[in-house]
């Protein structure tokens, strides 16, 4: 897949430096709530524990981890996903021909900043950047510098919407991230083929939603996930698991990911589009709310692969 190494900014005159904001990093393995635009998860209040510095292989099962580094082969493999730089993407929840909610990211993985791009509930273009491992940034809207308690809520955001929406992305990667516990639960058929169930939960305190519980449901012949079901934290202990196909598959840079999660019987569906990745981009993408030029249309980057089966 090709990838653009060049990108020019806009400029739209001098900005302030960017607002501080939460000053305690944060790790976060699982999906927060997609602030403001939301039908993926209800919202919670951030934790701060400190975060283990590695998966601890002594709190999961061997079945489930076996099952678990067959997924990342299967899907491009540990190297493939550490040399990932730099992603675009944009999520997007869709109910039939209506979109619910949008909004454009660009995340240097390596550095763990993010630049998120959207309109806000009134239709005005929102662009926060933040620096994850400081939750300092800027925000803008309609082109406006925001300041203290508003520049705040929009970095905010940026944080936890890139948090979720990369998670529906590259979560086979992150299953082995620390604090993340996998019990395999045995093997469920359905008439062909079998598949593998794992349940993924999380240590107290890791992450903003540290209760949340994943079933991942792997296909036994081919190790690639088709589908996964959870139960989120504050839906309650007896809430029915929330299930979603994964569909439309692709490759990105070496990786296989589905681009794609639809419900059985339901209308709504999460998207994954205009999925890139790129060798560099300008270091001001994620330092400055200017405007990044081509960045909706990014017509001069290659789209991915043509989809692949799973």
């Amino acid at each position: 897949m090709k990838r653009l190494t060049t990108w020019t900014l806009i400029t739209l005159g001098a900005f302030a430096p960017a607002v501080p904001v939460l000053g305690a990093p944060q790790s976060q393995t699982q999906p927060a709530a997609p602030a403001e635009t939301a039908p993926a998860a209800p919202a919670t209040p951030p934790a701060a524990p400190v975060t283990p510095a590695a998966f601890d292989a002594s709190k999961s099962d061997e079945k489930a981890i076996a099952i678990v580094d067959q997924v990342v082969a299967a899907m491009g493999g540990e190297a493939a996903w550490k040399n990932l730089r730099y992603v675009k993407l944009t999520f997007a929840v869709k109910q039939g021909e209506k979109r619910l909610a949008q909004r454009t990211h660009y995340w240097d993985k390596h550095l763990q900043r993010s630049r998120m791009e959207g309109p806000t509930k009134d239709g005005k273009p929102l662009v926060a950047v933040v620096d994850h491992s400081t939750r300092q940034g800027q925000a803008s809207i309609d082109g406006q510098l925001l300041f203290e308690a508003d520049a705040k809520k929009y970095v905010e955001m940026a944080y936890g919407n890139l948090i979720n929406d990369t998670y529906w992305l590259f979560m086979p990667f992150k299953m082995k991230d620390p604090g993340v516990r996998l019990r395999y639960e045995g093997g469920v058929p359905e008439n062909k083929p079998v598949y593998d169930k794992v349940l993924m939960t999380f240590d107290e305190g890791i992450g903003l939603t540290s209760k949340d519980r994943y079933w991942i449901y792997v296909n036994r012949t081919d190790h690639m996930i088709e589908r996964w079901s959870y139960v989120l934290q504050g839906q309650g202990a007896a809430a029915s698991p929330t299930a979603w196909q994964w569909v439309d598959w692709t490759k990105l840079d070496g990786l296989k990911v589905s681009t794609r999660r639809t419900q059985d019987g339901g209308e709504v569906e999460i998207v994954l589009e205009n999925v890139q990745a790129f060798d560099s981009l300008p270091d001001a993408v994620f330092t400055s709310v200017v405007p990044v030029e081509g960045a909706p249309a990014a017509a001069s980057a290659s789209a991915p692969d043509k989809p692949v089966a799973p």
